[in-house]
């Protein structure tokens, strides 16, 4: 096989582990299926650090955060308004007014015990992605009421139930 059929297959079969978004030409934007949606979240405050818990239909993802983050994600999961405006808050009405479309948050990967996440947006009719921290994409996703979504490759598969026999 020559270099470039081998680079070539290298290529490919890295591509198709990749998790990647799907831009439909109507603008509309669809997660592959390496993703999939959290549908309910739990915070754990600890006295030093809150521990994040993600629940998707495949199973969840734990991640440890710092204890503003955990209040800022409680605040918004309970609809509570300060009585001044957090930096969570702030950011989501910079985002509300400065942009067409506010799409999704997705935790992408991790990387030397650091996750990693994307904000997905529309700009000037172009899909942009923004870097941002997991607990700040999901505080922020909670008050813009947008989906999150996560690698399955992150997710803690659901532990099944055994039947023991007697």
């Amino acid at each position: 096989m020559s270099k470039t059929r081998l680079l070539t297959f290298f290529i490919i079969n890295i591509l198709l582990l990749i998790p990647s978004v799907i831009i439909l030409k109507s603008g509309e934007i669809l997660f592959d299926e390496f993703y999939v949606e959290v549908k309910d979240l739990d915070v754990l405050t600890k006295e030093n650090y809150a521990i994040l818990t993600l629940y998707t239909e495949k199973g969840s993802l734990d991640m440890i955060i710092d204890l503003n983050q955990a209040q800022s994600i409680i605040m918004a999961l309970k609809n509570e308004t300060p009585y001044r405006p957090l930096t969570h808050d702030i950011i989501s009405n910079i985002l509300n007014e400065t942009y067409e479309k506010i799409i999704a948050v997705a935790i992408e990967k991790l990387e030397n015990d650091t996750y990693f996440a994307n904000l997905y947006i529309t700009c000037r009719g172009k899909i942009k992605t923004i870097d941002i921290r997991p607990s700040d994409g999901i505080a922020i996703a909670l008050r813009l009421n947008i989906p999150i979504y996560v690698n399955k490759y992150l997710i803690k598969e659901k532990e099944t139930e055994r039947k023991i026999e007697l």
